[in-house]
């Protein structure tokens, strides 16, 4: 490289990008609402608004000038790629322009391997890209009894975190594991046999789904693990923990399923009866018929109306797609298999490591019971509580989730652990 004597040549950045657009103020605000750029300078000359000094939160600077011949010009040119820190936040990012009503050609794999959302049109036509560098990890696939599951892994040296998804899909934990709060652990999310590769050669209990967790964690040979479940993988993770309780350092259990043997006694009945409903389009399922409609009825009683549009906007309109292929395995095997499932006393106070239950404070009070009640039958116990989710909650908020899961992997022992726990309600969205 030619240096030239006594002139710097240290380059930290791009200070700004200018565009030139036809009308400035409706230009910032597009840029403001859509992107979330604040106006820093205001550029008046002879009494007119001219262009603007425009700053994104993450210091980004733009600046956007009147020019409408220019703009013309460089309608439909892809002149600006935003940098986003992961690929899931690329997903978030297409979930919030279809809130806002914003057109969009969805999200495309990168020349470098990474994850870019295309289509997206200033007010003049001028196409903005956000783009991720970040590739997507490599899926290994794990030959288990019944079966096999696939799994990804951070890697590192860090204390080890598995995910284990719940039921109906196999993406619940996609997001949680791109979450920044969780750098520096090694994360492995694990997608359960049935929601991967072939069918299993048999019907599954929970049981069998805990001991494919352990093989997992046997194979990897960093346990024990903070174990992170959701709904009917949180019996599972309750499962290892009382047959494996030396791959288990602790629980992080998302609200665990409305099956009799974790409800409240009294609950019983009305949550047999909101469930009423569902059981003929689940049997329709079951048989090979409308998974759709089963996971509509079923998504509709437990996690509200609004499912779908959450898991298009955490996971895009392919991964909702991919989550109502996956159901048809959930609903021919897992609900029978958690219903099948046994725990009472006695085995919730062999479960000797640390527990964080967590549950939404929009979701239904049975649910709300049962935490309750698994809460008192466990040795070592805490309850956070995210106010404003439901059901859905790691969708809903995987960075409040992330921050729980790494201060209770960082825990070193139980008084730590209380620190981290203990009955708390919080916002996730702060």
């Amino acid at each position: 490289m030619t240096r030239i004597e006594g002139q710097p040549n240290t380059i930290g950045g791009i200070h700004h990008l200018k565009l030139p657009v036809a009308d400035v103020e409706r230009s910032g605000d597009w840029y403001a609402r859509v992107l979330g750029f604040d106006v820093e300078i205001r550029f008046v000359e002879d009494g007119v608004l001219r262009g603007l000094g425009l700053r994104h939160p993450s210091g980004v600077g733009l600046a956007v000038r009147h020019d409408p011949e220019r703009a013309v010009a460089m309608s439909g040119f892809d002149a600006v790629a935003l940098a986003v820190p992961t690929r899931d936040g690329v997903v978030r990012w297409a979930g919030h322009l279809d809130e806002l009503g914003e057109t969009h050609a969805g999200t495309v794999p990168g020349h470098t391997g990474g994850l870019v959302l295309v289509g997206l049109h200033d007010p003049d036509g001028i196409e903005i890209r956000l783009y991720s560098d970040e590739t997507a990890p490599v899926q290994r696939l794990l030959a288990v009894d019944g079966g096999q599951i696939a799994y990804t892994d951070s890697g590192g040296d860090g204390e080890l975190v598995l995910l284990v998804h719940a039921g109906v899909f196999g993406a619940w934990f996609e997001p949680l594991a791109a979450e920044p709060a969780l750098a520096g652990l090694r994360i492995v999310r694990m997608v359960r046999a049935g929601y991967t590769g072939p069918t299993p050669d048999r019907p599954l209990t929970l049981t069998d789904h805990a001991t494919h967790c352990a093989a997992l964690l046997d194979e990897l040979g960093g346990g024990p693990a903070t174990v992170v479940g959701h709904s009917s993988s949180s019996a599972i993770a309750l499962q290892l923990a009382v047959d494996r309780p030396d791959l288990v350092r602790g629980l992080v259990l998302g609200e665990p399923p409305l099956i009799e043997q974790l409800i409240d006694p009294e609950d019983a009945a009305a949550v047999r009866d909101a469930f009423r409903p569902v059981g003929q389009a689940v049997a329709a399922a079951a048989a090979g018929d409308d998974v759709s409609a089963a996971y509509d009825a079923f998504m509709g009683v437990v996690c509200g109306p609004h499912h779908r549009q959450v898991v298009t906007a955490a996971l895009g309109g392919d991964g909702l797609a991919r989550a109502v292929q996956d159901s048809a395995y959930f609903f021919r095997d897992e609900v029978a298999a958690a219903a099948q499932w046994e725990f009472d006393a006695a085995t919730a106070a062999r479960v000797r490591t640390p527990v964080l239950l967590v549950q939404g404070g929009a979701s239904p009070p049975p649910t709300h019971r049962l935490v309750a009640r698994l809460a008192a039958l466990l040795p070592d116990v805490g309850v956070v509580t995210f106010d404003d989710d439901n059901h859905l909650l790691p969708l809903q908020s995987p960075a409040a989730l992330a921050r729980l899961v790494a201060d209770h992997t960082r825990a070193r022992n139980s008084l730590d652990h209380r620190k981290v726990m203990g009955p708390t309600a919080l916002s996730s969205k702060a």
